[in-house]
């Protein structure tokens, strides 16, 4: 008996002990992921005006970028560009946003990294990575990469130096754009994820916007950027060339098509004279930059509070089906059950279409030019709701 109280106090003491340490390795513990927490903090009024990209953890790269360079944020460093390059897919050269996006699932994003990317990657994809590559010329253009962070060119890609001139460029704003013969066109938007859309696009053709800044004769393939600096490629051939009408595939949002399947098809409130259900589209279907839908002006594009792009303008980048199909459920919620599954094979085309449109770059670029500063004036261009056209154009860069 007189031995029990002797030796719980004991246990009591062992207790206390275990949970002191505990509790001193549980501080330690959070002490330590503080201290990463804020190692790898974003300072307050430092953001990057990237694209963010799908798979890039929350886009720590440009976070990082902008972290450790401040004045990269809104130039034309401030982008998936610094470490990502264009590439050579289905005998086509493609920017570096579609090459990313038809890569990645197969091959990975290393395949995608430039010069400066693999070094960064190599280094440990972290500041200090940054910082410890500052000294080398990743693309061996004779300039160290913090001399080309400086001087604002690439310094992952040989082409792109302090000593080259950007390409000529010029803005069209809503005056300059309204002297251009404007064109409207009903088609489906079909989308992968989303509803299909049936809708009315105003705007100016691609044709008559070359035609404008003399590029007709040069260009082989055209690149529009949106506001976040999202890139995508279109032909040539997409330019000069005609859709197809596509036949208009009408009442499927109603019961007697639905049966008790969801719709996923949205329609007008008044179609257009002329569009009649089974017939052919009348309207001419070509590449379009459009700044109206069904007669009202395109909601700026913009990223709301459970951070998603939303809207479509001030410019939208419309490009029709390249085949005839009626509009088919979306991938996520395909039924096998309910009419038009899901079909991989049709072009969806709204995917296609870039919303936010800032810039379009004409390629290929004059020889011995590089890209101009267009994510400098994004937001100016963005909220004015003005055009810039640079490349293989032969109209002169203002002063």
């Amino acid at each position: 008996m007189n031995g029990m109280p002797g030796s719980h106090g004991n246990g009591l003491r062992m207790v206390f002990t275990l949970v002191t340490a505990g509790v001193l390795i549980g501080l330690l513990t959070v002490q330590g992921v503080m201290e990463s927490a804020a190692k790898n903090m974003v300072p307050p009024g430092i953001r990057s005006k990237a694209y963010p990209g799908h798979d890039h953890d929350k886009d720590k790269d440009m976070a990082n970028t902008v972290t450790v360079y401040p004045h990269l944020v809104g130039t034309i460093l401030d982008d998936c560009r610094l470490c990502h390059c264009d590439g050579k897919r289905n005998d086509r050269y493609v920017n570096h946003c579609d090459f990313c996006h038809i890569v990645y699932p197969t091959e990975g994003y290393a395949v995608t990294l430039n010069a400066f990317g693999r070094d960064y990657a190599t280094g440990g994809r972290n500041r200090e990575a940054l910082k410890a590559i500052e000294t080398l010329d990743s693309d061996g253009d004779g300039q160290s990469n913090l001399a080309e962070l400086d001087a604002g060119t690439q310094p992952g890609e040989f082409d792109s130096r302090r000593s080259m001139p950007s390409a000529p460029a010029v803005v069209f704003d809503r005056k300059k754009l309204e002297g251009i013969p404007r064109h409207s066109q009903f088609l489906l938007l079909n989308a992968h994820r989303v509803s299909d859309v049936y809708a009315t696009y105003s705007g100016w053709t691609l044709y008559d916007l070359m035609k404008t800044v003399g590029a007709l004769s040069k260009l082989e393939y055209i690149t529009v950027i949106s506001h976040d600096g999202f890139k995508k490629d279109y032909s040539g051939q997409d330019v000069f060339g005609l859709f197809p009408r596509g036949i208009f595939y009408g009442d499927m949002d109603k019961p007697a098509f639905l049966g008790k399947c969801p719709a996923w098809v949205e329609y007008p409130d008044v179609l257009p004279p002329g569009i009649e259900t089974g017939k052919m589209i009348p309207d001419e279907q070509r590449l379009i930059l459009a700044d109206r839908k069904n007669g009202t002006s395109l909601a700026t594009m913009h990223m709301n509070e459970a951070g998603k792009l939303v809207g479509e303008g001030p410019f939208r980048l419309i490009l029709p089906p390249r085949r005839i199909a009626p509009p088919d459920q979306s991938m996520l919620t395909s039924t096998p059950t309910c009419p038009n599954p899901f079909d991989e094979s049709i072009h969806h085309n709204s995917g296609d279409c870039a919303r936010g449109v800032i810039a379009i770059g004409v390629y290929p670029l004059p020889e011995g030019t590089r890209e101009p500063d267009w994510r400098a004036r994004a937001d100016e261009l963005h909220q004015s709701g003005s055009i810039m056209i640079f490349g293989a154009i032969e109209v002169e860069t203002p002063k």
